[in-house]
């Protein structure tokens, strides 16, 4: 309990801590559109059509946009 609450008191008084909390990245967009890109994936491997298919491009060309690493998958 101890080493917790010395941890919460590091953290709230960290300086690098709140200095990257207030920037805007990516990541949590990108995450999103991989986990949206995987879904639509399997659920085209479970029922190939065109559609689900259209909607597989879809995401992955918007996530493309928004980060390369989008490019890995």
């Amino acid at each position: 309990m101890t080493a917790g609450a010395a941890a919460a008191m590091l953290f709230a008084t960290s300086y690098t801590f709140w200095s990257q909390s207030i920037i805007a990245e990516v990541y949590a967009l990108d995450v999103l559109f991989v986990a949206l890109t995987l879904l639509l994936a399997l659920r085209w491997a479970e029922r190939p059509t065109i559609g689900r298919l259209a909607a597989l491009f879809a995401v992955y060309a918007i996530g493309f946009g928004n980060h390369l690493s989008m490019i890995l998958l």
